[in-house]
């Protein structure tokens, strides 16, 4: 795939890691480029699990590609680095929640105690970066992008239920058998998940908005656990 000759403006919604290999074959200079990353940059760069150490390193690499190549050929670069991405039936975190209590009205959950995250509807996003797009002040900037609460896991969990007009049934499940429960998931069904993720559920993991805000008057949304048109079905 390559840039099309006479384009003026790049805009990558794909995976970071592959941009610096389209922009390398292009031969366009000065464009105007704004990609998506994601904050998992900086929250997994010392996780305990070595996927999501390697995750981090290869964003961190990406970025630090695509910032030698705007200076190298004069793009003018912006990057935006979403928290938990939700809102469009198909994310990772979200949306499995959502079609456990859709289907059977209760959930689940590790008896934790859980840190901190902060949502971001995709349409929060998308705003972003059209508010981006024209904006001088965001040329040669990365901002995190969060949304505009920050929540405990177990009451994002119990706001699914809520904004639904459901009432809460969360079903407490003790570390030791989530533990378990993941050891088989990998051994039967090859699941990318690890104990690591019970270590981070315990971690904060939150944007700060404010230079997003000053820049180019980034106001998302709060939490909105209502049910997407569409809940895609998990793999």
């Amino acid at each position: 795939m390559r840039v099309p000759h006479g384009m003026t403006t790049l805009v990558h919604l794909a995976p970071i890691w592959l941009l610096p290999a389209l922009l390398q074959r292009s031969d366009c200079q000065g464009l105007r480029v704004l990609a998506i990353s994601s904050c998992s940059l900086h929250a997994k760069a010392d996780s305990p699990s070595l996927a999501e150490r390697a995750l981090a390193q290869r964003l961190s690499e990406a970025e630090t590609a695509l910032w030698a190549l705007a200076q190298r050929d004069g793009h003018q670069l912006t990057l935006l680095r979403p928290t938990m991405l939700y809102g469009a039936g198909r994310d990772a975190t979200v949306a499995p929640l959502q079609r456990c209590i859709r289907r059977w009205r209760v959930l689940p959950f590790p008896a934790l105690d859980y840190g901190l995250r902060q949502p971001v509807h995709v349409e929060d996003v998308a705003a972003a970066i059209l508010a981006c797009l024209d904006n001088p002040r965001s040329i040669g900037k990365a901002y995190d992008l969060g949304g505009a609460e920050r929540l405990r896991l177990d009451t994002l969990a119990r706001r699914l239920f809520s904004d639904n007009g459901l009432r809460p049934r969360l079903l407490p499940v003790p570390r030791q058998a989530v533990a378990l429960a993941i050891s088989l998931l990998r051994r039967w069904r090859g699941s990318h998940w690890d104990s690591a993720l019970l270590q981070r559920a315990l971690r904060d993991q939150v944007a700060d908005n404010r230079a997003a805000s000053t820049d180019f008057g980034y106001a998302p949304r709060s939490f909105d656990g209502r049910f997407p048109p569409v809940i895609q079905a998990g793999h």
